[in-house]
């Protein structure tokens, strides 16, 4: 037989929305089988008028399980009309609290719209067995809690990744990988932030009135389980890039874990374009370390680089880092750039012409430079001072 699986957080819906849920579905061909948390199994059955709602039974005697109350008062409902298709499982650690569901044994000949207990013949019909009234008060509560979070948790998101492309831009646009994944990134949470506010107003408006009719008749109540299943696939999603990346995203040189003094550093044997011979500075540690990583994308290239000189004790003695990226549009390589100059300096046009580069800029400092030429650029940070024959060894390459 046909079956299919749904998704329905129990315990922040009211029964009169689950009931709503289950009274569709089984109009269109799907009966409810079983339930187990917040997933239930249909199979597939030709509607035969018969309604079907959920009863939300509250533990009273706590010396007796709660099942056990429940499957007491089943023979009641019974003789009311209503006869039980299962029982959910516990819906907190204490168990006080069930769902039952259930199908009327004598449809009603009049249903109207099929809608169970909102149509004008529902005086006509069986009653629907009704839970306490704070039932639905606080089911409507923990939806609102749920849509909020729902909400707030999407936000973080978007605010990791726009920090990730307000700072890191470079290292997105040089990978293809990170470029496919951030494109898929920023396309599901816009569908994960509509699906999240959409369920948050709903949310509001039941909350404000009181009454979750209005959101039943046009199936509004449906946004906050799109917008939890939605904020749940996205932490699966960034989780799963996030091990593929540490396993085989990694394609740069395998250093040496060395001992120095007190700490444990490691040290790459890289070969790099410029080297602190080629600046002129200290070179006398006991230890050395050069390391070169690159990318290449779509949309950019990229190429880090440092040159590390390291003592026995005193750890660093000098060093330089730079990065180079080649980056067509025009528009992405201001906003690269623009990350790369995050330092107070000035323009210098005169070294500029002397080196036959389009621009120079350097820190206030002395020990920070940018230079670029064409869609190239190049930006450079030392543990020395850069003057016109250290930057003009960087501006070679360009």
């Amino acid at each position: 037989m046909k079956t299919k699986t749904g998704f329905l957080l129990l315990t922040r819906h009211s029964d009169e929305e689950i009931t709503d849920y289950l009274q569709r579905n089984a109009e269109d061909g799907w009966w409810l089988r079983r339930a187990k948390g917040n997933r239930f199994v249909f199979e597939r059955r030709p509607y035969a008028g018969k309604r079907i709602c959920a009863y939300t039974f509250l533990s009273r005697d706590p010396d007796s399980p709660t099942e056990v109350q429940l499957r007491h008062e089943l023979p009641i409902l019974r003789k009311q009309g209503w006869d039980t298709i299962c029982i959910g499982g516990p819906e907190n650690i204490a168990d006080t609290k069930r769902h039952a569901f259930l199908y009327e044994e004598h449809p009603c000949s009049q249903h109207g719209n099929g809608t169970c207990g909102t149509t004008t013949h529902a005086s006509q019909c069986t009653q629907i067995p009704k839970a306490d009234p704070s039932v639905s008060s606080k089911s409507r509560g923990r939806g609102f809690r749920k849509a909020l979070s729902n909400l707030v948790l999407c936000l973080l998101y978007v605010s990791c990744l726009a920090f990730v492309l307000g700072n890191d831009l470079l290292r997105v646009i040089s990978n293809n990988l990170y470029l496919t994944f951030t494109c898929l990134l920023a396309l599901a949470l816009a569908g994960c932030l509509v699906l999240s506010v959409l369920a948050f107003v709903s949310r509001c408006k039941v909350i404000a009135k009181k009454d979750d009719s209005g959101e039943i008749a046009n199936k509004g109540y449906r946004f906050l389980d799109h917008a939890a299943r939605a904020t749940a696939a996205m932490l699966v999603f960034m989780v799963a890039f996030l091990v593929f990346d540490s396993i085989w995203g990694n394609t740069s040189s395998v250093g040496t874990r060395t001992q120095i003094g007190n700490e444990k550093v490691v040290l790459y044997n890289d070969q790099v374009p410029v080297t602190l011979e080629d600046l002129g500075a200290d070179t006398t540690g006991a230890y050395r370390s050069t390391r070169h990583v690159s990318s290449r994308g779509a949309l950019a290239t990229y190429d880090y680089c440092y040159d590390q000189n390291l003592g026995n004790e005193s750890g660093t003695l000098s060093f330089v880092s730079y990065t180079a990226f080649d980056v067509p549009s025009a528009f992405l390589r201001r906003i690269v750039t623009h990350q790369s100059m995050s330092y107070d300096g000035r323009i210098d046009s005169t070294m500029a012409q002397e080196l036959d580069i389009d621009m120079v800029f350097v820190s206030r400092s002395g020990k920070q430079a940018l230079v670029t030429k064409g869609t190239k650029t190049i930006a450079i940070r030392s543990g020395f001072d850069l003057g016109s024959n250290e930057i003009a060894q960087f501006a070679a390459l360009l």
